[in-house]
């Protein structure tokens, strides 16, 4: 990726937790989603990719 499109990507994600990461997974889109969450994807992404906006919200489904 051009440096200047990840500048961007970086700003638009900073706060967020990518649905890669292992806390996302372990959480779960559906029990994020139930819980109010909201998830980031762009134009492009496949289903499994994208960013989980409220880090506080994953935490707290992580130790429920």
């Amino acid at each position: 990726m051009e440096p200047r499109a990840r500048f961007f990507e970086d700003a638009l994600t900073e706060g967020t937790l990518p649905m890669s990461d292992r806390l996302a997974k372990f959480v779960g889109e559906a029990a994020y989603k139930a819980a109010g969450g909201v998830i980031m994807r762009d134009l492009f992404a496949e289903e499994e990719e994208g960013y989980l906006s409220d880090r506080t919200l994953v935490s707290k489904l992580a130790t429920a």
